[in-house]
């Protein structure tokens, strides 16, 4: 019944559209594809052109173990995609009619999964030539060449891999850290490229020189295909072994960012995220708090970051990001972006301080001062600051005076995103190349840029006096914090 009702919607479908309007779209699909592929792949190679690049945002490193590094990274965010949407999921309509009912999954829902491993293969072709000009190659014929099919490769086994243990929840459990794993392996790589780079232009091995052996490297390639297919098929005949709470999760998951493309809007996305956060942390006992006033705020705070434990997580690709920039990029714009990272970590495990601060009703009821509070709301996301600035600065071999300056900054952006929002500059609207937006919609990015301007002082001035201006930024945003109505 199942593949007459599938047969029933294929005829419709057919008999509702255009003829040729299928191969249109798939010719269309993939000349974008190449088309973005070759001008992103170019346009990095130029980057990378040490002798012709003298710009402020040239790249000045490269080698075989920093692409090992980046594809590692590459795969670390395709891992995550795959996780997070399934491969395998069925949205509201869908789920209700399959449960309802005996009939089997598998003819209804197989067409997501060899979606999502297309499209996976399709991300990991555009990538792949970037990842390879990165090791130096040029872009044609080298890079593009051999980073298309590997690039598509290994997107398609990551996702096969994920999707042949979304069936059981033990292996389920350990394919959610197969992002983790693949990060952790690029701080590794990432390290290594940075000791190669201080050794000198002989410490690490160009990546062609694995290129030399075409006949190896397609035949590896092809057994990495076989395998991938192999775990697609077996994740296809294990489609109807998937619960109804994990299919739910991926639909819900999808419909999610449908919804965000769709509208340009963010908030299903973030919404559907904290119901997600929420699901992971479980439940714990409540016992009454230790101390009174403030030092039971601290406390608090301090356990409720001590339990987002996913949230710090995210620090390891911003850190991989962070050491692979430092050593390809100059350092204005390696730092810039090293605060940046910095700022994205601490706001997310600040949500303690943004709840206060943007809630009227909680800052009039707490019989506390607010600079009080607001210290108490900091400890937290400072300590973990403080934690990954000091990596940072190992990882890159910066000088110890950026540590306090990434601190800073992102401090100074978490107060800067804590603000309330003026419902006000939502009525206006100003003019764009792409039509009118509202005032209001650019306080999405702020405190970030915050963070951006604070670190230019490190950036452009060395030692102790590199600290001055995100000094002056952190107590520019207290001020404005502090000072109801300041602008």
């Amino acid at each position: 019944m199942t593949s007459e009702a599938a047969a029933y919607l294929a005829r419709a479908r057919r008999a509702h559209g255009e003829p040729g309007g299928a191969f249109t779209e798939i010719y269309m699909w993939a000349l974008a594809l190449a088309m973005l592929a070759v001008m992103t792949t170019s346009g990095w190679s130029d980057l990378m052109a040490r002798g012709t690049c003298t710009g402020a945002a040239c790249v000045h490193g490269g080698g075989a173990v920093a692409a090992v590094a980046l594809g590692l990274l590459v795969l670390a965010g395709i891992a995550r995609l795959a996780v997070g949407f399934g491969p395998v999921g069925a949205g509201a309509a869908q789920l209700t009619w399959l449960l309802s009912g005996p009939a089997p999954r598998r003819p209804v829902l197989r067409g997501r999964l060899w979606a999502t491993a297309s499209g996976a293969a399709a991300l990991g072709s555009l990538c792949g030539s970037t990842v390879l000009a990165t090791a130096g190659l040029p872009v044609l014929p080298s890079a593009v060449t051999w980073g298309v099919p590997v690039g598509a490769v290994a997107a398609l086994l990551v996702v096969a891999t994920v999707a042949a243990a979304q069936s059981d929840p033990r292996t389920r459990r350990w394919a959610a850290r197969v992002p983790l794993t693949l990060g952790l392996i690029g701080v590794l790589c990432a390290g290594i490229a940075r000791l190669a780079r201080m050794l000198g232009p002989g410490g690490a091995a160009t990546l062609g020189a694995s290129i030399t052996a075409p006949i190896l490297a397609v035949g590896l390639l092809v057994l990495c295909l076989l395998i991938a297919l192999a775990l697609l098929v077996l994740a296809d005949r294990r489609i109807d072994r998937v619960d109804g709470v994990e299919l739910r999760r991926a639909g819900e998951s999808a419909s999610a960012a449908h919804h965000s493309v769709l509208m340009m809007d963010a908030s299903a996305t973030m919404n559907r995220s904290a119901r997600a956060r929420l699901g992971a942390r479980g439940s714990f006992p409540s016992r009454r708090g230790r101390g009174t006033g403030v030092a039971a705020l601290l406390l608090r705070d301090l356990e409720r970051v001590r339990r987002q434990g996913d949230r710090l997580l995210l620090g390891i690709p911003l850190l991989v990001a962070g050491v692979l920039l430092a050593a390809l990029a100059p350092p204005v714009v390696a730092l810039p972006a090293l605060g940046l990272g910095a700022a994205v970590l601490t706001r997310s495990v600040g949500e303690g301080l943004v709840a206060w601060a943007q809630s009227s009703g909680l800052r009039r009821d707490l019989p506390l001062p607010d600079d009080a509070v607001r210290l108490a709301h900091l400890a937290g996301p400072v300590l973990v600051a403080c934690a990954w600035s000091v990596l940072a600065v190992l990882a890159v071999g910066l000088s110890w005076w950026t540590a306090p300056a990434l601190v800073l900054s992102a401090t100074a952006s978490l107060l800067a995103g804590s603000r309330p929002v003026d419902l006000e500059l939502m009525s206006v609207m100003i003019p764009t190349p792409f039509g009118l937006a509202p005032a209001g919609a650019l306080g999405v990015a702020r405190g970030y840029e915050t963070a951006l301007l604070a670190m230019l002082g490190p950036a452009l001035v060395a030692g102790p006096a590199g600290l001055l201006l995100p000094l002056l930024t952190l107590v520019w945003q207290w001020r404005r914090c502090s000072t109801p109505g300041r602008g």
